[in-house]
């Protein structure tokens, strides 16, 4: 299989540190499958200085191409917005029935992802689709997902 490229878009880097150092760990268990891992964030906060990848302002989500995670439905919203070339998905937290609906009406190629059952439940009551669970590494997961 070949190695992906991949972002991940969060609002805050302070409010939203748990999940990059989440993803983080994931991609440093998977390093052989894994190009270049960038974080993407509309506010700055502090940064861990041991994490070895790019933090780059949402103003270049232009210029990234490959597998980007948006960590909210905002976030996806702004994605659809700003950037080509992609494989989008989203690890949704809690679903903002607007904000999907929204997104949906574009009729992109994006892929829902929950953070357990519950949620998943919760996910194809609302919008009729069935979406992964995140457990254990994001990398495998998104492997196994198709875009088709």
């Amino acid at each position: 299989m070949s190695k992906i490229n991949l972002g991940l878009f969060v609002e805050d880097l302070d409010a939203d540190k748990e999940i990059i150092r989440k993803i983080y760990n994931d991609v440093v268990d998977r390093i052989h499958d894994v190009i270049d891992f960038s974080v993407f964030f509309k506010r700055i906060g502090k940064i861990d200085n041991d994490m070895r990848c790019g933090f780059f302002n949402a103003s270049n989500l232009t210029d990234f191409n490959g597998s980007l995670i948006c960590y909210n439905l905002d976030a996806l919203e702004m994605a659809t917005e700003v950037v080509n070339n992609i494989k989008l998905y989203s690890l949704c937290d809690k679903l903002d029935v607007l904000t999907y609906f929204n997104i949906e009406s574009k009729q992109l190629k994006n892929q829902y992802i929950v953070f357990n059952d519950l949620q998943k439940s919760n996910f194809y009551r609302t919008t009729g689709k069935k979406v992964p669970v995140y457990q254990n590494n994001i990398i495998e997961l998104i492997r196994g997902i198709s875009h088709e």
